[in-house]
């Protein structure tokens, strides 16, 4: 073939994928405008499939929870198992096997800024690291925006109300200590539980409120403001062993109110540590995977050092 052929064929090919990319458009135009046309297929949400599931799920309370305003409507479930609009809380219970039981509850609390939760695939996530080590997981499902109208309040109740119904199960379980864990926004309400507890009353109608919400160790993991102070977070005399876990890289939650948490802890007398990582962004401990891989080893021999985990 000479050279001017080789060219007309070029130029012939050209023409007709300029014909076919007009055309293709041509007709996109015309469906995005038809109302009639029929839509394009939605892109498929990510799903969610569990490897492990709780052994048994306990709503919070009997009736509407306290606080509730109106008619907040039902959850909305999103991507990856997530939940929005949280207004029934509830914990899901995973159990190890009874000879396996070293007698710590592990109450874990997932982030999503109180505007969605992960509670299913963080609790099993964590089932699937703890469990097997003798671990009871225990997976808090705390109430969100919009549903709730004070946050702050509402889900330190949920999560002390948590505690309350973990302590009041522990001879059943085979528990003797009750911690906590949470992530992001889940260490924002850790951070609240363990600066706000309550003693109990001996006195109370409810026999839940009668136990302590103090929880014998509190964990927070890339620990996020709210839009809060340190100082809106009073350390009490007497305040639970704390562990921190940040990467210095983090971008939604500063590492700097990791290193506010920790002085407020030394000024208070309790004990506490920082474990930094210089990478990881904010999903570094997130489980079962998480970039910071060793995180639960480091949790896992802190506890070890602590009064609470005397004996493991």
């Amino acid at each position: 073939m000479n050279d001017s052929n080789v060219l007309f064929s070029l130029r012939a090919c050209l023409a007709a994928a300029i014909v076919a990319a007009t055309i293709s458009m041509s007709t996109t135009s015309a469906l995005a405008d038809d109302p009639n046309a029929p839509a394009a297929p939605a892109a498929k949400k990510q799903e969610w499939k569990p490897k492990v599931k709780p052994d048994e799920t306990i709503r919070l309370w009997d009736g509407p929870a306290p606080g509730l305003e109106g008619d907040p409507g039902p959850e909305v479930p999103g991507e990856g198992g997530r939940v929005k609009n949280v207004s029934v809380p509830s914990i899901d219970v995973y159990l190890p096997l009874k000879e396996k039981r070293n007698g710590v509850a592990l109450i874990v609390c997932s982030g999503g800024a109180y505007a969605q939760i992960a509670s299913g695939p963080r609790g099993a996530g964590s089932a699937e690291i703890f469990v097997p080590q003798g671990y009871t997981v225990i997976s808090l499902k705390y109430r969100l925006k919009p549903a709730s109208k004070n946050i702050q309040r509402d889900t330190l109740a949920d999560a002390s109300r948590a505690i309350r119904i973990v302590r009041s199960r522990a001879e059943e379980w085979g528990l003797k200590t009750v911690g906590i864990l949470g992530w992001s926004a889940g260490g924002n309400l850790v951070l609240n539980l363990a600066t706000h507890p309550q003693p109990g009353q001996a006195d109370a109608a409810d026999p839940l409120d009668r136990l302590p919400t103090r929880p014998d160790f509190a964990v927070m993991a890339c620990p996020w403001p709210a839009g809060k102070k340190i100082t809106d977070y009073p350390v009490p005399a007497g305040a639970p062993p704390a562990l921190l876990l940040h990467a210095r890289d983090d971008a939604s939650a500063p590492f700097s109110f990791s290193e506010e948490i920790e002085a407020a802890w030394k000024k208070s007398g309790a004990p506490v540590r920082l474990e930094a990582w210089d990478k990881g962004g904010h999903n570094a401990f997130s489980p079962p995977g998480g970039t910071a891989k060793d995180w639960p080893e480091r949790f896992l021999a802190w506890l070890k050092t602590t009064d609470a985990g005397k004996g493991l």
